[in-house]
């Protein structure tokens, strides 16, 4: 076996763990507009069909529900007069 197909097999929940992390991160990012937007919330759904392919569809639904209302209000904060703007 090689050592990812290892690590996934033996430790699962760190690997999960580093994709959960890696979501929420590129998710603050594009909160702080580091990068433009639509390459951070693209990074984002690539995360989560990594996680989906890994883990199955069950366990990702949750996470794809909340990144879709965090990038809902992203999009219509400005509709409400809510100014995002990089920290």
């Amino acid at each position: 076996m090689d050592g990812w197909r290892r690590l996934l097999v033996t430790h699962p929940r760190r690997v999960e763990v580093v994709l959960d992390v890696a979501a929420i991160s590129f998710a603050v990012l594009t909160l702080v507009q580091a990068a433009p937007a639509e390459f951070l919330i693209h990074a984002i759904f690539v995360v989560l069909v990594l996680h989906a392919f890994l883990f199955g569809l069950s366990g990702t639904l949750w996470r794809i529900g909340i990144v879709s209302v965090a990038v809902v209000v992203y999009a219509a904060a400005p509709a409400f007069g809510w100014l995002i703007t990089s920290i």
